[in-house]
């Protein structure tokens, strides 16, 4: 009788040790991950691992290409033909724009870009996107006061003929990326773009992008300018000679030549029907062709 309450005790002073086991088990368990976090966070604040170094700056850095500033095309008198004015590009952080069908819906209404097209750019899992290049100020200001997470500008430069078709096919033009495509704008390219420049923008720590002026386009990456013997006063005076002859002729094209019988320096070329290379996109094939130099060799 005595021995089974003795073991009925004994069984019972066991049963009891279990939970306190079991605690100390989840305690050291509790403290060894609490070692190991502590261990890893000194290896990276005090050893600065290299490795997590470059994952840290990637996250909060990235590179852009900038266009530096082309150099301009110029008559005999010094005016400009063909220069490079200040625009600015509109790009999207698609991981800081709070509400999507919103942000779609504001800016196609504000600036001439289909909802298709914004929806494709904003869903792309990317911290930068552009959204339209060489904007106009005015897109920029209507766009500044939507006050929308996720969208912001950069400026670059825009390439623009102030005399409009005024020696078009001779001056050509470039694309978005200010790359010469045809004419004097393609053939003297590398000396008029200069060296392309890169742009390190940071990201705080939501993500959100910090631009910086001092890193722009330093000024040994510039193009430089070329000065023609044009003299515009004289292309402007062949221009509308030139198209009065060939209306009147009915003809479909013509052109014409001035040059100094003294020096020999061409003051004038004009091919008609005229080109404007602000608007190139809309030219026909026989705008875009420079017919003095086809039609003389």
């Amino acid at each position: 009788m005595n021995n089974n309450k003795y073991k009925s005790k004994l069984n019972l002073a066991r049963n009891s040790d279990k939970p306190k086991w079991k605690l100390s088990c989840i305690a050291l368990f509790i403290c060894f991950m609490f070692v190991l976090v502590a261990a890893r966070s000194a290896q990276l604040q005090l050893l600065r691992d290299d490795k997590a170094c470059v994952v840290g700056k990637d996250q909060h850095e990235f590179e852009i290409e900038l266009l530096p500033d082309r150099g301009a095309i110029k008559d005999t008198g010094g005016k400009d033909l063909a220069m490079s004015v200040t625009s600015f590009s509109i790009y999207a952080n698609p991981l800081k724009i709070e509400n999507k069908d919103q942000f779609v819906t504001k800016v196609s209404k504000t600036i001439d870009l289909s909802r298709e097209y914004i929806e494709k750019k904003i869903n792309a899992q990317k911290s930068f996107v552009w959204l339209k290049r060489l904007a106009s100020e005015e897109d920029k200001h209507s766009l500044q006061k939507l006050q929308l997470a996720g969208l912001g500008y950069i400026e670059e430069p825009k390439r623009v003929y102030p005399y409009n078709h005024l020696a078009g096919q001779l001056l050509g033009f470039t694309n978005i990326d200010s790359k010469g495509i045809e004419g004097l704008e393609y053939l003297y390219d590398s000396y008029l773009s200069g060296k392309r420049d890169k742009l390190m923008l940071k990201k705080d720590g939501l993500g959100r992008v910090i631009f910086e002026h001092p890193s722009e386009v330093k000024d040994d990456a510039l193009g430089y300018d070329i000065v023609l013997t044009i003299d515009s006063n004289i292309q402007h005076i062949a221009d509308n000679s030139l198209k009065k002859h060939v209306e009147s002729f009915d003809a479909d094209s013509g052109f014409a030549i001035v040059i100094d019988s003294e020096k020999g320096s061409v003051l004038a070329i004009s091919s008609y029907p005229f080109l404007d290379p602000n608007k190139f996109s809309d030219s026909t094939e026989l705008a875009r062709k420079n017919l003095p130099v086809l039609k003389s060799f």
